[in-house]
């Protein structure tokens, strides 16, 4: 007797303690979506997709239909809400996913196997035609219906499981073989591998503008010496911080901090100046007859380190002519490389040519952010209504997987061609 109290004892206390965890997880989702309700609200410029009362109506839907969560499954809630304001700088901060052991990338709208666990190695370069027997296309837009889509996010086990593609510990891959045949792996989850550990495909050879990537900018004679390619890694210079410094009172550290890098990148930068005066010297010889400017990897900087450039170029009157310079662009420029690109169209007679992408021309003074309070997801918005930009070169370039495994420049071999 005494027996069977003592366990209904510790039945009875077990789901207390069960029913007050969800209601504790319950109320701190509560808790979070109320915080995150109240900061958006107040910003009236965010609400151009999407109106108040939908937003408000998403968040009481959630309140109302949602019991018990995860974490990860908080995470996608959260940012299916932020999609839907159609607002690219507004995002939802997650430190890390838990994936399965294989990365895929997109070539020219089909999607290759680029990375993999050793005991898979013969999936890679592969095409990926379907996961659990649910066709690419159609598990891409189910994605792109919820969030802003990456090729890599086909890779996200909570990801699958919150769309209902995958609820096991293991995924079906259909793939494409060289010989047209089909292909069915199955990959298992694999708790804290490393991606570092993965096997890739490496390129036969490295791409002429992915060398010298530690250098800010370089250029060099190619084509038997008639054209110049200046490749444009790091917006930034010497010139420029010791000018902010003098305008703005920004010591070293600020000008770490406001580029995300080392303080001792900022000690050590380069002069531009100095650069910029032998390159335009060059054009002074007439066996230059074109100018290549390569912004792709380019993701920080200020067009003011630039502009002195740019205002040489322009009045290079032989230059400064229709297919006489080139901006090689792809999808890995972000707002300061558009800015350039911009800049450039404006005030030359420049050609862009690579890859259409989208983009704002932010910079790190008009964006915050805000922690909500259980969760400690982060939530960077802007300050202001910035414009959404989408360069859409005049001559359209597209990666393939024969270009990326050869390790083959489309881009420069169009502008070559010019």
């Amino acid at each position: 007797m005494i027996m069977r109290r003592i366990a209904m004892f510790f039945f009875v206390s077990i789901l207390y303690f069960q029913t007050f965890a969800q209601n504790n997880t319950f109320l701190d989702w509560k808790t979070d979506l109320d915080t995150l309700q109240n900061r958006l609200l107040s910003k009236d410029y965010l609400f151009y997709s999407i109106s108040k009362n939908e937003f408000k109506n998403q968040i009481n839907q959630l309140k109302s239909n949602v019991n018990l969560q995860s974490k990860a499954q908080t995470y996608w809630e959260l940012k299916k809400i932020i999609h839907s304001f159609k607002e690219i700088n507004l995002t939802v901060a997650k430190e890390n996913y838990t994936k399965f052991p294989f990365e895929i990338a997109c070539f020219k709208k089909n999607y290759y196997v680029l990375k993999t666990h050793a005991d898979f190695e013969f999936i890679l370069a592969k095409k990926l035609l379907a996961i659990n027997e649910i066709p690419i296309d159609k598990i891409v837009q189910r994605i792109k219906n919820s969030i802003p889509f990456s090729p890599k996010k086909l890779a996200y086990k909570s990801l699958l499981e919150f769309l209902d593609i995958s609820k096991t510990d293991t995924l079906k891959l259909t793939l494409l073989c060289k010989d047209k045949k089909k292909l069915t792996v199955k990959i298992p989850f694999i708790q804290d591998f490393d991606e570092a550990d993965l096997l890739e495909i490496i390129p036969l050879k490295t791409p002429f503008y992915k060398e010298k990537k530690n250098r800010w900018f370089w250029m060099y004679g190619i084509n038997f010496g008639q054209q110049i390619f200046f490749k444009y890694n790091v917006g930034l210079s010497n010139e420029y911080f010791i000018k902010m410094k003098d305008s703005l009172g920004w010591t070293a550290l600020d000008c770490a901090k406001k580029y995300d890098m080392r303080l001792q990148s900022v000690y050590d930068a380069p002069k531009f100046s100095n650069f910029t005066k032998n390159l335009v010297r060059k054009f002074n010889k007439k066996r230059y007859k074109k100018l290549f400017i390569d912004l792709r990897g380019n993701k920080k900087g200020n067009i003011l380190a630039l502009q002195s450039f740019i205002d040489k170029i322009k009045n290079i009157k032989r230059i400064n002519k229709r297919n006489r310079i080139y901006l090689l662009v792809d999808k890995t420029i972000h707002s300061s490389g558009i800015k350039a690109i911009l800049a450039f169209k404006k005030q030359t007679k420049a050609i862009v040519i690579g890859e259409k992408f989208t983009g704002t021309i932010n910079d790190t003074d008009k964006m915050s952010s805000f922690y909500l309070p259980n969760s400690r997801f982060k939530i960077s918005y802007p300050l202001l209504k910035l414009e959404t930009i989408t360069i859409k070169p005049k001559i359209l370039v597209e990666y393939t997987i024969h270009h990326y495994i050869n390790g083959i420049d489309p881009i420069l071999q169009k502008v070559l061609e010019q």
